[in-house]
């Protein structure tokens, strides 16, 4: 009896001694909705994993050019979007295909015609139209004629989509501002999905930003970053689920999707 209040005393120390210590995980896998700063998200509910270029298993940055091999997107103004444009090919997005998108002038796509993006820009997942959204830096982007704003888009019309945001300057009152770049990757070889962030320069309004993923009800996704500045040089990494055991309910009949895939790195 002796020996075990000893144990237990010895426990109660080392608890104290760390707590005083104020040390904690430097990397700790997240909830589906909390925004953080580790290098690590989800798994949300689906099953989608989200790993940052410093995480053990992540993404490599590399940038890819396509303003000289791409197509200029026309059209962006001010809160707004356009499109539909074809891929030429289908993307599984959780557990069904799209082959069609928009994009949106405040850093994002969807794959749902419905709503836009514009202040205050929510955090992601949201219920409220649109939804279907991938969203590398949704902010309050400002696109205007012979702006310097860009965006471009590229698809190989087998398995890859690409979507950059080039030079945007972000809507500020008193005079729009910034340099930002960043893109979006779509990789049909293991349905992932991978951000990347160029040159950073200036702040957005209201340091409204949201950055992630939903599905098209918008109950189900990832928020990596929301109000949160992403790093340049970085990139984050969706991870499309090894096997799928989420329930999807159509018409009264309850499916089960039991999918294995082979991982890649990008």
């Amino acid at each position: 009896m002796k020996r075990w209040f000893l144990f237990a005393l010895l426990i109660a120390s080392l608890s104290i001694s760390f707590a005083k210590s104020g040390s904690a995980p430097t990397d700790v896998v997240r909830g589906n909705t909390q925004q953080s700063l580790d290098t690590q998200w989800g798994p949300d509910q689906f099953g989608y994993l989200a790993k940052d270029n410093l995480e053990a298993g992540g993404p490599q940055v590399r940038w890819i050019d396509i303003t000289t091999t791409g197509t200029p997107v026309s059209g962006l103004t001010d809160d707004n979007f356009v499109g539909p444009f074809q891929m030429g090919w289908n993307f599984r997005f959780y557990w069904y295909d799209v082959a069609s998108f928009y994009i949106g002038s405040n850093g994002y796509i969807k794959f749902s015609s419905a709503g836009q993006l514009a202040q205050p820009i929510p955090q992601f997942p949201n219920a409220a139209a649109p939804n279907d959204i991938v969203s590398p830096y949704a902010a309050d982007w400002f696109f205007e004629p012979n702006g310097q704003s860009e965006c471009y888009w590229w698809t190989n019309d087998e398995d890859t989509l690409i979507v950059s945001w080039v030079d945007v300057e972000g809507w500020l009152q008193g005079g729009n501002s910034g340099h930002h770049n960043f893109q979006l990757v779509l990789s049909g070889v293991d349905s992932s999905i991978t951000f990347q962030y160029g040159t950073q320069q200036d702040t957005v309004s209201n340091n409204n930003i949201s950055i992630g993923i939903e599905n098209l009800t918008g109950q189900i996704g990832i928020s990596n970053f929301f109000g949160t500045y992403p790093t340049q040089n970085s990139a984050i990494k969706f991870y499309y689920p090894d096997v799928i055991t989420f329930q999807v309910h159509d018409l009264g009949i309850a499916g089960v999707r039991m999918i294995s895939r082979k991982a890649s790195s990008f």
